[in-house]
């Protein structure tokens, strides 16, 4: 993966939150596999049902899905679709 990607952040969102190391990987690691299970659908389309499955990821961490979804939307974006590699 490409660390500039990792890096963006939408010119109007506010700052992002600083993750521990282990609540980064595993956004990380959520965008890549997801995109390996949705293949080439719209981020667009999968967003909602990332975000509902991240509340049930998540486990006990406080880790909101505002604050990991721009890292798990940059990692899905590197990651290639099944077939694709």
């Amino acid at each position: 993966m490409e660390q500039r990607a990792l890096d963006r952040t939408p010119s109007d969102a506010s700052p992002r939150r600083m993750l521990r190391r282990d609540e980064e990987a595993l956004a990380l690691t959520y965008g890549v596999e997801a995109r390996r299970h949705y293949g080439d659908r719209a981020w667009s389309e999968v967003e909602p049902e990332l975000a509902s499955g991240w509340s049930r990821l998540r486990k006990r961490s406080r880790t909101e899905w505002a604050d990991v979804a721009d890292r798990v939307e940059a990692a899905w974006s590197c990651a290639l679709p099944p077939g694709e590699r």
